[in-house]
C-alpha cells in the first residue's frame, strides 16, 4: 500500500470518501467490496483524530436499555460480534463489573433485570464465534465477590455487582489500518495528507473535489460521481455557502476525554458512578449519575469517558491541565480506596463527537448524540452527488457505512450488491484459531526475536505477522527493539513506511506501532525511532530534529511532557 497521487486527476471515481477515520475507512472498504472505483482522502494521517482517541471499548449497548432503545442495542450486539469475528487478533471479549449501592446509581434488582434482558436480547451473540472468543452469560455477584474482583471500590452500602462481558479493541489504530488494507486489496486508492479544500459543483451537482497534497504542496481537481463526507467533527464544513440556509452547518460538538494512567485494576473493567449529578433527559430510567469506566489496557488503565461541550473549530482543539485536574477530582471523589494524581497520568486520549443540539453550557449534563446520521443532500437541500455521514460510535461504524454505501449504489443506479463486510475478515484476520497462529509464529520465528515480540506481532498483525518476519530474515538487525521495555522492533518501523504510508515520526510512534500510545517513549527511544526513519527516508539532521520536535508537540497535546 503505497502513497502515490500519480494519475488521480485523470480518473473519474465512482465515489470519493473524505475522511480516513473509522467511518471513512469502513465506507471505503464496503464500496470497494461492491466493485466501485473508490478514492479515500484524509487531511492528516489515517485515524489521527477521534477514531484513535477512544476508550477502546466495543460496546454491546447494555446502557441503551435505560433509553428503551432495543433496535440500537441489537445493532450494537451484532456489530460487536462482527468485529470479534472479522478481527479476532485485535478485538476480544472483556469482563465488566458494575458495583451496586443502596444510595447511588443503578440498584441491584434493576441491574439483575437488565442483565437478564441483555442476555435474552443478545441470544445469538456467539453465533459463528469460536469458543475462546465467545461472550459468557451475565450474572449478579454478591457484595463479597464484588469487593474481591473490584478491589478499589468503596464497601460502604455496597449491595453487590453486575458482571457481564463486552469487548475491547487492543489497538484501534491497527484496526483502522487493517480495514484500510482490506479496501486497498479490492482496488480502493487511499491517501493520507491530502486535504479536500472545496467541493466542485455545477448547477447544484457535485462533480468532484479540489484537494491539496500537503507534502507535495500541489493542488488537484479530482472528478467523482458521488462524494461521501465522513470527516467527523469537520463534516458539513465544505457545503457551499449559498446552500447553508437549507443544509446543516458544522455540528455541535463535545470533547470526549480518556485518561491513560498507571495500572489501577487488572483483569476486569470497572464501572463507577460519578460523583457529580447527571440528568439524561432521554432516559426512561434515569440513574442520576454518569458512569465512568476504569479499563485495563496494555499494563495501563483507561479512565473515562469524560465529556465537556466544545464550541471551537476542530483544528484548534486540545486538552488543558485544568480539564485533566477536573477529571482527576471526579475520579478521586468516586474512588475512596485509591487516589490518582497527575503523576499517574501517562497519556490523554481525546476526540470530538457530535452532541445533542442545544446543550453547551452545563458541564455535567452534556450529552452525546444518540444516533448516527446519514444526510442525503439531494433530497434535503437539492445538492446532487453529496452524502454526509455523522458517526457516533466506533462499534457501529461498519453498519452505518453499509447504509451509506447502499445509498451511493442507489444514486449511481448500480445493481443491488450484497454487502459482505460483516463476513469478510480484515487484513490479517483470516484465521479461525488465534492460538494456532501464535504457536505457528513461535515455531518459525527468526532466531534473533524474543517470544514476547512474536506474541506482540501476532496480536498486532494477526496472520500477517509473516510480513514483519521477512524484514528480519533479510536483515536480522531489524529485529532489534527500539526501547528495552516495549516489544516493538525496527522492522515495524520499516514496514510502516514501506507498506502503510507512514510519513512522519508521529505516524510511527502513535499509529503504526505501540511505541508512544501509552505514555512518553523517552528521549532516547524517540531519537532511535527517528534515526531508523531517517535512514529509510533520507532525512537530513535538520529534518530529523524537526520531526522529533513535532512529535514532542503532539505529546504535549495529549497531556504529556
Amino acid at each position: 500500500m503505497n502513497r502515490s497521487l500519480e494519475g488521480i486527476s485523470e480518473i473519474e471515481y465512482d465515489v470519493i470518501i473524505i475522511g480516513g477515520g473509522i467511518y471513512g475507512v469502513s465506507a471505503a472498504r464496503d464500496a470497494a467490496f461492491r466493485g466501485l472505483k473508490v478514492l479515500l482522502l484524509e487531511q492528516g494521517d489515517f485515524g489521527h483524530a477521534t477514531s484513535s482517541n477512544s476508550h477502546k471499548i466495543i460496546h454491546g449497548g447494555l446502557r441503551y436499555l435505560q433509553h428503551g432503545d432495543l433496535p440500537r442495542m441489537r445493532e450494537s450486539i451484532a456489530e460487536r460480534s462482527t468485529l470479534v469475528r472479522i478481527a479476532p487478533h485485535l478485538v476480544k471479549p472483556m469482563p465488566f463489573l458494575i458495583p451496586t449501592y443502596s444510595h447511588i446509581g443503578a440498584k441491584k434488582l434493576l441491574l439483575r433485570v437488565a442483565l437478564a434482558m441483555n442476555d435474552c436480547i443478545a441470544f445469538d451473540r456467539n453465533r459463528h464465534l469460536p469458543e475462546p472468543s465467545q461472550f459468557p452469560p451475565s450474572r449478579i455477584m454478591s457484595s463479597r465477590e464484588t469487593l474481591e474482583r473490584g478491589k478499589i471500590i468503596s464497601s460502604s452500602q455496597l449491595t453487590g455487582g453486575a458482571y457481564y462481558f463486552d469487548a475491547q479493541v487492543r489497538n484501534s489504530e491497527r484496526l483502522i489500518l487493517s480495514l484500510l488494507q482490506s479496501a486497498h486489496e479490492k482496488g480502493a486508492v487511499c491517501l493520507n495528507y491530502v486535504r479536500v479544500s472545496k467541493l466542485l459543483t455545477n448547477h447544484g451537482s457535485v462533480w468532484g473535489v479540489q484537494a491539496e497534497d500537503i507534502p507535495g504542496k500541489t493542488t488537484l481537481e479530482i472528478r467523482a460521481k458521488c462524494v461521501v463526507d465522513c470527516s467527523g467533527p469537520w463534516v458539513n464544513r465544505l457545503v457551499p455557502s449559498e446552500t447553508r440556509s437549507t443544509t446543516p452547518g458544522p455540528l455541535p460538538l463535545l470533547k470526549a476525554v480518556v485518561l491513560v494512567t498507571d495500572l489501577i485494576l487488572e483483569d476486569v473493567a470497572l464501572g463507577v458512578p460519578g460523583h457529580s449529578t447527571y440528568n439524561d433527559t432521554d432516559a426512561v430510567i434515569n440513574k442520576g449519575r454518569r458512569y465512568f469506566f476504569i479499563v485495563p489496557w496494555r499494563n495501563r488503565s483507561l479512565v473515562g469517558t469524560f465529556q465537556t461541550p466544545y464550541d471551537g473549530h476542530p483544528d484548534e482543539a486540545s486538552v488543558s491541565e485544568q480539564e485533566i485536574d477536573m477529571q482527576l477530582e471526579e475520579v478521586n471523589a468516586s474512588l475512596q480506596q485509591t487516589k490518582i494524581t497527575r503523576k499517574h497520568v501517562q497519556f490523554v486520549y481525546w476526540g470530538l463527537l457530535p452532541r445533542n443540539d442545544g446543550q453547551g453550557s452545563t458541564h455535567g449534563d452534556v450529552q452525546l448524540s444518540k444516533h448516527a446520521v446519514i444526510y442525503d443532500h439531494e433530497t434535503q437541500s437539492g445538492i446532487k452527488g453529496l452524502i454526509s455521514v455523522s458517526g457516533v460510535k466506533f462499534t457501529t461504524a461498519r453498519a452505518v457505512s453499509e447504509k451509506a454505501i447502499n445509498l451511493v449504489m442507489t444514486k449511481l443506479r448500480r445493481p443491488s450488491t450484497r454487502c459482505t463486510t460483516a463476513t469478510t475478515p480484515v487484513y490479517g484476520g483470516d484465521f479461525s484459531s488465534y492460538e494456532q497462529v501464535l504457536q505457528g509464529a513461535l515455531a518459525r520465528k527468526p532466531p534473533s526475536l524474543s517470544s514476547d515480540i512474536v506474541t506482540h506481532l501476532v496480536e498486532t498483525y494477526g496472520s500477517r505477522f509473516i510480513e514483519i518476519f521477512q524484514y528480519i530474515e533479510e536483515n536480522p538487525e531489524l529485529g532489534t527493539r527500539l526501547v528495552a521495555d516495549i516489544p516493538v522492533s525496527k522492522a515495524e518501523v520499516i514496514h510502516g513506511i514501506r507498506e502503510e504510508m507512514a510519513q512522519t515520526l508521529s505516524d510511527i510512534v502513535f499509529r503504526r506501532t505501540e511505541l508512544g500510545t501509552a505514555g512518553y517513549l523517552s528521549d532516547d527511544g524517540l531519537l532511535t525511532c527517528a534515526n531508523t526513519m531517517a535512514r529509510e527516508l533520507g532525512w537530513d539532521e535538520h529534518q530529523l530534529r524537526d520531526e522529533v520536535s513535532k512529535t514532542n508537540a503532539d505529546y504535549r497535546r495529549r497531556g504529556v511532557i
